[in-house]
């Protein structure tokens, strides 16, 4: 039976000093209980090594008597902590541990997720001893992730497969199973329920975990993953083809039913699935108020509508649930606290429900992000959010417009504190932030915000020009700039210009290798490529970010002449390297994990050999390499392989021509060669799918799902059209017609299960313009976004949103526009007063980056006055909308 968590951290000892710094709480519009409020005097718990840098605490986890956090140590590795809020009891439990966001109790201990000083991803155990502190997995290719504990074993997903694996108290025997992961799951009925998506049909079903004693329902496919349990019931949403897509319901014995058609005319169309207090909560429409908020007790009596929102705000597109706020004031009845998106407005509110129409409404007028860190803790909602006057601060909520509001204001005035990480420490609320005197460090609040304390100060330690090459990594920014010299040098960052250091040694100059990135990040190791100044010998180079060492790769005893880079390709966990002599122009070909050890030599070409390439093209099958490579002599092109265990590289086949990569779905990869599409499988195996006509000149590809589009040469030169087949290798269709041709070239994003290609075209008499065209793969969801009103430099995406970079026409300003990939919804963020340090696209690719809500580009304010810094590093905050160089103060 798993131990209930119980945390009794106490945070009143003082461990040798008191800081007497005071912060000033101000609450613009509450009374009350929430007037301004006064830090004075936070007590450090325990001061392990003093200092002014933070240790960044996170990923924490409660256990018994003891709270388990990550936190830096002064080496820069992580480690694994435990406290119960005594100073002699706050200790190191294992060095170089991370914690994941997953852990479950098991057999008296914790297990839980964690990356090594290797950065690989597995799952570990602990009782709070270092010797009892074990790995349980060992696999680099395991990669495990979502914990869950039923009868006897753990389950976790594995892999880029999406499939479950288990293990018991036998470490380490872990036994991998045929059946496909799921998101969450649901005990009924002596069996552990879970929906999980089917690669091959791309349909959900809902599955068992072996040992289940239900009903089997993998019969019954359904619409969504959206997969509760409530009263003795398991509620999915489901379409029988009579009702459209509704609300079902089973008891997990013999019943599978209707349970609700809230749409009698066409598609209720519930998800959002959520339980707070007696109720469950869902989105859904009826057909006439748009997607609205419900909840029901479980009758068809007991289900009402909650909100009206398309009475003003149009329909619900999403939708957050914070949870169930129970310490109202003058005995107000708990409910649930949530924040809802709308088509028609870009912020978020907060609002607050009771289960009644009358007890919804909204909380406050503040714009919130959908991104925010929040903790339901001692009936209030804790989060941090933003606003202009001060910054990113702690803020609270208690289920009321007047009890809304700044809780925390750590640092007076715009800047933040930042607070994150969350979690409950017995009596006491814990939370990582950055007061500006120790870095971020752990503290901890009670109810009462003058109780915030520092718990434990664990890490004590305390630009050049034209940056561009951004390449973002567990959350630094790495990136290349010139010294006052001139020479080319690799730095990092983390935004800050303390935290900002060149990476290569003063005697080293970047250089490039085959039009990639100068470096690659595999395995916590930093692979790049420079010479030694004055010299004109590249050569391959790796850095241990743990150790900050670096040496020659690969380091085999060849000599140097043999190890010229010409190109390199990630995969999933590993780095293939190409060499090159430039005395026998023989060529090499080298897989790494990022450690001299762990490299060895594939394959080797000899001048005296036909396979010796002119050219080379490579993309990846999971952890295989797939190569083609055109001959020297005839132009003849052969397109290889290398096997499984990396012990050679195999011939797939051989043609005239350049064939055009596609890309990897469901353990096969696509390409298309001389009008025909193939697929081809880990051991070799080659399909034709579809044989189209010779005359079609691709362009370009992607795959959107099951989904292959082929973007291609219209039947003039001057126009461009985009194909649509499958993985089948169904019939193509064309989708998309665009009046003007490619020039010179496209590149490609996705976005909301969307394909974006973007490039030059032109129109056929030596006029060109920028333009970005946008499909789902279908007619009617292909368009272009944006054409000729913009000159634009290039675009960037997140998971939602498109980024683009661009100089109206009108105004002649560069600015920042925001998409979500249609028109109505593309806005100015900003237009900046400085320029971009670039005139091509190319430059673009090289100095702008996305990363954590910040938006990094090179700008210079080209003026001539002595403020003027030049070509520097910039950032634009996407949720504050705050403008800042973080790196001049290294000049």
């Amino acid at each position: 039976m798993l131990k209930s968590i119980k945390i009794n951290i106490i945070l009143f000892l003082v461990l040798g000093f008191l800081i007497t710094s005071a912060f000033v709480v101000p609450w613009p519009q509450n009374n009350g209980e929430n007037s301004p409020k006064y830090v004075e005097n936070p007590t450090l718990v325990k001061d392990i090594k003093p200092g002014n840098q933070g240790s960044n605490p996170y990923g924490f986890m409660q256990y018994e008597d003891n709270a388990y956090f990550s936190a830096l140590m002064n080496d820069g590795r992580p480690g694994l902590w435990k406290t119960n809020g005594n100073s002699l009891e706050t200790e190191l439990v294992s060095e170089g541990l991370g914690i994941s966001n997953s852990h479950v109790e098991f057999n008296g201990d914790i297990y839980f997720l964690a990356r090594n000083e290797g950065n690989l991803l597995d799952l570990w155990k602990t009782n709070g001893t270092s010797s009892g502190t074990i790995q349980i997995t060992s696999n680099p290719h395991l990669n495990p992730r979502n914990l869950y504990v039923f009868k006897g074993y753990i389950y976790f997903e594995y892999g880029s497969s999406h499939y479950l694996a288990r293990t018991d108290e036998n470490h380490p025997n872990v036994e991998l199973l045929t059946q496909y992961a799921g998101w969450e799951y649901f005990l009924l009925a002596n069996s552990a329920y879970y929906i999980a998506l089917s690669p091959s049909s791309s349909n959900y079903y809902i599955l068992q975990l072996p040992g289940s004693t239900g009903m089997s329902l993998d019969t019954y496919p359904v619409d969504t993953k959206d997969l509760i349990a409530y009263k003795d019931h398991l509620y999915f949403v489901r379409n029988d083809g009579v009702h459209g897509s509704e609300l079902w319901r089973s008891d997990g014995i013999s019943e599978v039913e209707l349970f609700l058609d809230i749409n009698t005319i066409g598609d209720g169309n519930p998800g959002f699935f959520y339980l707070a207090g007696d109720y469950f909560y869902f989105m859904a429409s009826d057909g006439v108020h748009g997607i609205e908020l419900w909840r029901t007790d479980g009758t068809a009596a007991g289900t009402v509508r909650l909100t009206d929102y398309r009475v003003s705000m149009d329909t619900i597109n999403n939708m957050v649930y914070f949870g169930e706020i129970t310490n109202r004031p003058n005995g107000l009845p708990a409910g649930l606290i949530f924040m809802p998106s709308f088509e028609d407005l870009v912020q978020n509110t907060l609002w607050f429900s009771d289960g009644t129409p009358e007890g919804t409404f909204q909380l406050a007028d503040y714009w919130f992000t959908k991104s925010i860190e929040k903790i339901i803790y001692d009936g209030y909602l804790y989060f941090n959010n933003y606003d202009s006057e001060h910054g990113w601060e702690m803020w609270r909520s208690d289920g009321t417009p007047e009890g809304t509001g700044l809780w925390l204001d750590m640092i007076p005035g715009k800047t933040s504190s930042a607070p994150k990480e969350f979690a409950p420490c017995g009596e006491r609320l814990c939370y990582s932030v950055d007061d500006g005197i120790h870095g971020r460090e752990l503290w901890s609040s009670d109810a009462n915000v003058e109780n915030a304390n520092l718990v434990a100060d664990i890490n004590t330690l305390a630009v050049g020009s034209e940056p561009w090459n951004y390449t973002e990594y567990n959350q630094q920014l790495y990136f290349l700039a010139n010294d006052e010299f001139g020479k080319r040098q690799l730095w990092r960052t983390n935004g800050s210009a303390e935290n900002t250091i060149p990476l290569m040694n003063n005697t080293e100059i970047g250089t490039e290798v085959d039009n990639k990135n100068y470096y690659a990040i595999i395995n916590n190791k930093l692979v790049y490529v420079s010479a030694a100044e004055n010299s004109f010998s590249p050569r391959f180079w790796v850095m241990d970010l743990s150790t900050m060492q670096s040496s020659v790769l690969p380091d085999l005893g060849l000599s140097l002449e043999k190890l010229n880079p010409f190109g390199y390709q990630l995969t999933d966990h590993f780095l293939y390297l190409f060499t090159y002599s430039p005395i026998t122009n023989d060529r090499y070909i080298w897989v790494t994990d990022g450690s001299p050890m762990g490299t060895k030599l594939i394959f080797q070409t000899d001048v005296t050999n036909r396979d010796q390439f002119s050219s080379v093209d490579y993309a990846s099958l999971g952890d295989q390499l797939i190569l083609s490579g055109t001959r020297w002599d005839d132009n003849f092109t052969q397109l290889f392989l290398i096997n499984s265990d990396q012990s050679g590289i195999d011939l797939i086949a051989s043609s005239n021509g350049v064939p055009s990569f596609i890309g990897s779905y469901a353990q096969k990869f696509y390409y298309y060669w001389s009008g025909i599409l193939y697929s081809v499988d880990r051991d070799n195996s080659v399909e034709e799918l579809l044989d189209l006509e010779m005359s079609i000149d691709v362009k370009l590809t992607e795959i959107l799902g099951e989904k292959i589009l082929l973007v291609t040469k219209g039947n003039t030169s001057d126009s461009t059209k985009i194909i649509v087949t499958d993985v089948y290798g169904s019939e193509p269709q064309q989708v998309y017609y665009y009046p003007y041709g490619i020039f010179p070239s496209l590149e490609k994003l996705k976005i909301n299960n969307k394909a974006v290609f973007v490039g030059s075209f032109f129109d056929g008499y030596y006029k060109n313009h920028r333009a970005i065209i946008i499909t789902d793969g279908t007619p009617e969801g292909s368009y272009v976004l944006l054409s000729k009103n913009y000159m634009y430099f290039g675009v960037k995406a997140d998971k939602n949103n498109l980024y683009l970079l661009a100089i109206d026409d009108e105004s002649r300003k560069l600015s920042l526009l925001k998409s979500d990939g249609t028109l109505e919804n593309t806005i100015t963020l900003i237009e900046f007063d400085q320029e971009f340090c670039g005139d091509t696209i190319a430059e673009f690719q090289e100095r702008v980056a996305l990363y954590n809500g910040v938006y990094y580009l090179s700008l210079t304010d080209n003026n001539s006055s002595e403020n003027s810094h030049g070509c520097e590093l910039w950032a634009y905050d996407l949720y504050s909308h705050d403008l800042y160089m973080p790196l001049i103060n290294q000049k």
